[in-house]
């Protein structure tokens, strides 16, 4: 079948049944059903991949036989098995933010300032905007990383129809991002989509941001029905409206986030999405209900054990959030269970699932090669580590990175402090995000490379607030609430009772997620069953999702050569070489052994060629070296450059020069050669 329906038509059944299973969840919340249409569609793609990719069928044919069956799965776990989790219960999750009081209606006079006030705000984001639109259009450039390795990676996988493959200075790599990337590239075999799938993250991490903002609770005491009146100008929706446009604003305008936003292929927002996903579906597990439907809060804590496994399977140091929840999940009070409770479902809900859904990754690296990873690789990133480098003055340079990390510290820490001495009663919620948040930051300063990088032979410190990236949200989320509590003190006061004037003016109210010890009291009227009102829109944002998708592929463009790499140096080189253009029109299904190239731009648009070696620096390569591995892989072509760090031409190139009737050069600039490798090279000795 043509390439374009070997995509279209499994995206179709695994778009549709998740729309069909988020709003049988969620029938009346529609963000809360977007977020999880978005979980489930991302999460359907990873597992089929994973599942194809462990059973050597990685190919469009396993993946147009597996979806209907996954998603056919689904539909039936939502028809036959999920009533009896929710006891036949209309919108069981997020009660609150449909009945409770804390969340009004806007008024029509305080919607035309939110749109008054979201304009100002995001007009002068526009540019920025259009700009990310159109890298989701175009895809190129690429980051360093992602064609370096990420992108490899995944192609290297579908030429060899199976996830075993490890090649490449960075294949040992956990490859759950790259599971995600090769549903949009295999069928058509370029990037085309690419674009879909980063911009599905991008606005699953923004539905869930604003999720968590609303369920902490940002406008407490504000709208209470004892205290309202014409004196209190500020409403709880209006106020929860404002908080929810500065946490957008506040998020696009750090340029670290902007990064990740055009960093297409990357997994810093896979990375991002899944750590507050893990930390949403903790939201509504760990809300009150009522004895009879407390056994609700286990299925959630499946969640938040999934969501951990693809974690974990797309970054190493997602292995520090799972311990981290598992800790928190049992030291955390919540629904009146005891602490033992409290460790065995952290053990048996979160950290079992998790270990079995992303652990292939680290099990595959052992059973190959004896090992999770290159100790060299692992021992040259921790030099580079916060850990290591904690008395080091370099890491201490007033940067904006330090600057960012130091107030999400002294935020998280206050927050903290505060919500163990209880001033103003502190929600689970906020407890939750401020725990979450410490968490990030302790596994930045524990994730190697995490103080900087490593440039050929040198090292460069500035805190690599990506793989941590998630502190951004969380953040804004704890400075937004505290600045509610402010806002509520200063517009409540005078209208309350005397008895909470008595109580220094704070109206003591339970944020969306109340305290542990009640539970919330649920309207048994709402426990008919009624018909969902989210599917229409869930539907129809499918079928836009899909037409978006065909509009997509038949419109792009195939890059020529790979654009912002083409300068072969690192980061930009000041002239260009006609190397990956050049590999591109006259190489196809050439097998090709890089050395300093970036191998994304040697494949061909469609990915014709074969990458059987590659090493993303040259310094140091030797001919020895080269021998070694061309008679062991039987390349057809050598592609070699200047080393892209030190600029340095490899000293393996003159010992090339010297056995010309050995190595043709079929193509030569001042940055980068090709020569065409002689048949007879496996005859000669490792040293000539």
């Amino acid at each position: 079948m043509p390439p374009i329906v070997e995509l279209l038509l499994p995206s179709g059944f695994v778009v549709l049944s998740s729309a069909w299973m988020a709003a049988k969840v969620f029938p009346r919340h529609l963000g809360s059903a977007l977020l999880l249409l978005i979980a489930l569609t991302l999460g359907q793609m990873s597992l089929i991949e994973l599942l194809l990719g462990v059973i050597h069928l990685l190919y469009p044919l396993g993946e147009a036989i597996a979806a209907p069956i996954v998603s056919l799965g689904l539909v039936g776990l939502s028809e036959f098995i999920l009533p009896r989790w929710m006891d036949e219960l209309a919108d069981p999750i997020d009660p609150l933010l449909a009945d409770s009081e804390t969340v009004q209606s806007v008024k029509p006079r305080d919607m035309a300032w939110l749109a008054a006030i979201g304009l100002a705000l995001f007009l002068p984001l526009r540019s920025l905007l259009q700009d990310w639109v159109q890298q989701l259009h175009q895809v190129h450039p690429l980051s360093w990383d992602v064609v370096s390795f990420h992108l490899p990676n995944a192609v290297n996988y579908m030429d060899s129809g199976n996830l075993w493959q490890i090649q490449g200075t960075y294949g040992h790599y956990p490859g759950g991002n790259e599971l995600l990337n090769l549903w949009s590239m295999m069928p058509l075999r370029t990037d085309a989509a690419l674009g879909l799938t980063t911009a599905s993250l991008v606005f699953g991490c923004g539905i869930a941001a604003v999720l968590l903002l609303r369920q902490v609770g940002i406008a407490r005491g504000t709208d209470r029905p004892t205290d309202r009146s014409a004196n209190n100008p500020i409403s709880a929706a209006f106020l929860t409206g404002i908080a929810i446009l500065f946490l957008l604003v506040g998020l696009l305008d750090f340029p670290h986030i902007q990064e990740i936003l055009f960093d297409v292929g990357r997994n810093d927002i896979s990375v991002m999405f899944w750590e507050l996903l893990a930390l949403w579906m903790l939201f509504q597990a760990v809300q009150p209900r009522s004895p009879q439907f407390a056994l609700r809060s286990p299925l959630w804590l499946w969640g938040v054990g999934i969501s951990l496994g693809w974690l974990i399977g797309t970054k190493p140091n997602g292995l520090y959030y799972l311990v981290g929840m598992v800790g928190l999940v049992t030291l955390l009070p919540w629904q009146g269970l005891t602490l033992l409770q409290r460790g065995r479902l952290a053990l048996t809900r979160i950290l079992l699932p998790a270990i079995g859904l992303g652990g292939f990754w680290y099990f595959r690296n052992v059973a190959r090669d004896g090992q999770l990873s290159p100790p060299d690789q692992l021992q040259s990133a921790m030099e580079v580590s916060v850990i290591r480098n904690l008395f080091n003055p370099e890491l201490y340079s007033w940067n904006p990175p330090l600057a960012i990390f130091l107030a999400s510290l002294g935020i998280t820490i206050v927050t903290l402090i505060a919500a163990q001495l209880r001033p103003w009663q502190f929600s689970i919620g906020i407890k939750l995000v401020a725990g979450w948040n410490a968490i990030a930051l302790v596994a930045l300063v524990l994730t190697p490379s995490g103080a900087g990088y490593l440039a050929g032979s040198g090292k460069v410190f500035l805190l690599q607030l990506r793989y941590s990236a998630i502190i951004f949200p969380l953040t804004l989320i704890l400075a937004l609430w505290l600045a509610g509590q402010v806002i509520g003190v200063m517009t409540a006061t005078g209208n309350q009772p005397r008895s909470l004037q008595e109580n220094g003016g704070i109206a003591v109210e339970e944020s969306e997620l109340e305290s542990e010890q009640e539970p919330w009291p649920l309207d048994h009227a709402s426990l008919t069953p009624l018909r969902s009102q989210t599917l229409p829109w869930l539907s129809g944002v499918g079928a836009a999702a899909l037409l978006l998708l065909v509009l997509q592929v038949s419109t792009y463009r195939l890059p020529s050569g790979l654009p912002g790499h083409d300068g072969i140096v690192f980061p930009f080189g000041p002239k260009p070489s006609g190397v990956y253009q050049w590999v591109q029109q006259n190489l196809d299904q050439a097998k090709i052994y890089s050395v300093g190239l970036r191998p994304y731009g040697l494949y061909g648009f469609p990915y014709r060629n074969q990458m059987v070696a590659s090493s993303l620096g040259s310094d140091n390569w030797t001919l020895a070296e080269g021998l070694t591995v061309i008679q062991r892989e039987q390349p057809q072509y050598l592609a070699i450059s200047l080393d892209p760090f030190s600029r340095r031409v490899p000293p393996g190139i003159l010992e090339i020069a010297k056995n010309p009737q050995l190595f043709q050069i079929v193509y030569q600039d001042n940055l980068a050669v090709v020569f065409r490798i002689a048949e007879n090279v496996k005859s000669l000795p490792k040293s000539p």
